[in-house]
This record gives structure tokens, sequence and C-alpha cells, in this order.
């Protein structure tokens, strides 16, 4: 059975809250690693302004996976400030192409932004993990 909104009722659409609201500007939302071997630890700092009307608060940032560790400022970002997300990807088991996805969950509007990272990891030698 269908069930239709009663004509009196207004369904609204997800809409964009009203005042004021923080907002992320990135200076890039993906980085290339290039061609990195397996076993390497690398990281990048994805820097960002907030260019909003209200103090930026970030709650969570999460990997795609295990691999991919995000660390994220505490405080509020005012207005005009800059801040850093630095992300560490650690290549260990993950030969070949890898593309990555840092969820960001924050008070602006939407309230969830993704940045990437990609590497080309070079497999390790196939006797580098039998003990000497």
């Amino acid at each position: 059975r269908v069930v239709k909104p009663n004509a009196n009722e207004k369904v609204e659409p997800a809409v964009k809250p009203e005042g004021p609201l923080p907002e992320f500007a990135f200076n890039e939302e993906s980085h290339d690693f290039g061609t990195i071997n397996e076993g390497d630890v690398v990281e990048h700092v994805f820097a960002f302004t907030n260019t909003g009307d209200a103090p930026l608060i970030i709650s969570s940032a999460t990997g795609s996976c295990g691999c991919t560790v995000p660390e994220w400022p505490k405080e509020p970002i005012g207005v005009g400030e800059k801040g850093e997300i630095k992300v560490k990807f650690n290549s260990r088991k993950k030969p070949g192409v890898q593309n990555k996805t840092v969820t960001i969950t924050s008070n602006t509007y939407p309230k969830q932004q993704r940045i990437k990272i990609k590497a080309n990891v070079t497999p390790a030698p196939k006797d580098a993990d039998t003990p000497s």
C-alpha cells in the first residue's frame, strides 16, 4: 500500500538551513602520491579556509579503510581562518593502484565533504616477508 502525504501537509525536501553557515574552501580536494613502494607510509596535508559566515566545527574525519588515517583540528575554525587535515596512508599489503577517500563531517551544508588520495603501490618482493 502506498501512503500519500495528506494534502494539507507540506513535505519539505532537505533544504539548506537558514542563518550563517561555515564553508570549506580546500586548496585541493585530491592528492596523488604517484608511485610508492609497498610498505611505505606517506602523508599529505590538505589545507582549507573557512570561507563561510560562522565558525567551522569538524566533528569527525574517517578514512575509507584502516590504512587511511586522517588528523583534523578539534577546535572551531573561525571565519576566514585556515586549517589543515593531515591524511596518512599505510601501503602495507596494498599493492596496485589505490584510491582512498576521507569523509569529513562538520557543521557545514552539506554536512559531509570528501577529500581523496591516490597511489600506485609497487608490490614488495615476494621474499620480503620471509624471516631471516
